[in-house]
């Protein structure tokens, strides 16, 4: 007698970050030895990227949690399915073996796909160029930290949290963060996992460098002050830090550390960065810093610094309210060809490493009828964009300068 199959359709929606499964790794070379996951790689991708709406996968004989697993993996790992929505409809028999999955699509996306795929590409492109100036893979991902601090936004509008939009408006909530740096890491070849909290409603990358495990929250190391993003500010605290130290830093109870296969209990480079809240500039053998207005050489694998120049001795923010200071600096920091850049309240400056000299490249008005102050910069190629207002706790203005050497 035959046995008579029943379908039933389940309709599911899962969001990346904040499901059962916490995480989806991927190692150099890991897929090799995952024939399983190949295959039904082999099947969906091809589909996904012609937009199909069902995908017969009867003949894998997988459950509804390897579905659940390989799908995820594929989506976190793949830059070419920003297309496909994260839920979808599937089917199965009486035994649990999936027989058919139907995948979903932002339909903005999927009809814009060239233009979009375009974008991600171009800017992962761009990105892993950076990162060629470091000399380890420490080096490359603090490249990564700052350039994503420095180049995009948190969208506090919370709209924003696929790869695509990440990359074209230069905002996005944190899967959008994190899910860009998977991509870059994967590039790298630096293993990883995305790790995430449901306490905290909040996701981040966790990685492998010299054989130990740390976790880098790329979004909170692009942080929002008063609402807004600091032009040219890029934080280091949650830059390759312990569980433990973690633990703290998101300030709710722990919910994730026994969801991932890791951990993190290495604290070597967790203090090391911690120290400036602008980028860390690459420029031939020599790393540089800024903080309290000094200018800094770093070695990156031990953390030593070595004063290079005091560049803002004795020079303070003016707030609005007359004869009131910030105790901060309020400076971008930046470095191109033989120049590192900084600014002070009325001028930016470029400081030459061979000269040992300074050199004014712009200077605005000190009118008390403006109160006009320059609150940071950011140097992206040529272009050097600054923030200028009374006060960097009211609404500011960028203006854009070219920078020729």
């Amino acid at each position: 007698m035959r046995k008579k199959i029943n379908l039933l359709i389940i309709i599911a929606t899962l969001l990346l970050s904040f499901t059962g499964y916490a995480y989806a790794e991927q190692l150099p070379n890991e897929n090799e030895y995952d024939p399983l996951y190949n295959k039904f790689a082999k099947i969906v991708k091809p589909e996904l990227l012609n937009g199909a709406r069902a995908i017969n996968l009867q003949d894998l004989g997988i459950n509804r949690n390897e579905l659940e697993e390989f799908y995820f993996k594929l989506l976190e790992n793949d830059p070419l399915l920003f297309h496909v929505a994260h839920n979808w409809e599937f089917t199965f028999n009486t035994d649990g073996i999936i027989f058919e999955l139907k995948p979903k699509y932002d339909t903005y996306l999927k009809n814009n796909y060239n233009y979009f795929g375009s974008l991600i590409t171009n800017e992962i492109e761009k990105v892993l160029a950076l990162t060629e100036k470091g000399a380890t893979n420490l080096d490359k991902m603090l490249i990564l930290n700052d350039y994503l601090a420095t180049n995009y936004k948190y969208d506090s509008s919370l709209r924003i949290s696929d790869v695509a939009r990440f990359v074209e408006k230069k905002k996005g909530v944190c899967q959008s963060y994190t899910n860009f740096a998977k991509f870059i890491l994967d590039e790298l070849n630096i293993p990883n996992i995305i790790v995430s909290s449901k306490n905290i409603i909040h996701t981040w990358n966790m990685v492998k460098y010299q054989d130990k495990w740390y976790n880098i929250d790329f979004t909170w190391s692009d942080p929002l002050t008063n609402g807004k993003d600091i032009l040219g500010s890029a934080h280091h605290d949650n830059f390759m830090t312990s569980n433990t130290k973690k633990i703290k830093l998101n300030k709710a109870p722990d919910d994730w550390t026994k969801t991932i296969p890791h951990v993190a209990n290495d604290v070597q480079y967790e203090n090391i960065f911690s120290q400036t809240k602008t980028p860390f500039v690459f420029m031939g053998d020599k790393v540089y810093y800024m903080t309290n207005g000094n200018i800094y050489s770093i070695d990156t694998s031990t953390g030593k610094s070595t004063l290079v120049y005091d560049a803002l001795k004795d020079i303070t923010w003016p707030a609005s309210q007359k004869n009131y200071y910030y105790s901060e600096q309020f400076t971008g920091f930046a470095g191109k060809d033989n120049y590192l850049y900084y600014n002070t309240p009325y001028s930016i400056m470029a400081y030459d490493i061979n000269a040992h000299t300074t050199n004014k490249i712009l200077e605005i008005s000190q009118s008390q009828s403006t109160g006009y102050k320059i609150w940071g910069f950011n140097l992206s190629d040529n272009q050097l964009t600054y923030a200028i207002g009374k006060d960097i706790a009211y609404a500011l203005s960028h203006k854009i300068i070219d920078i020729k050497n």
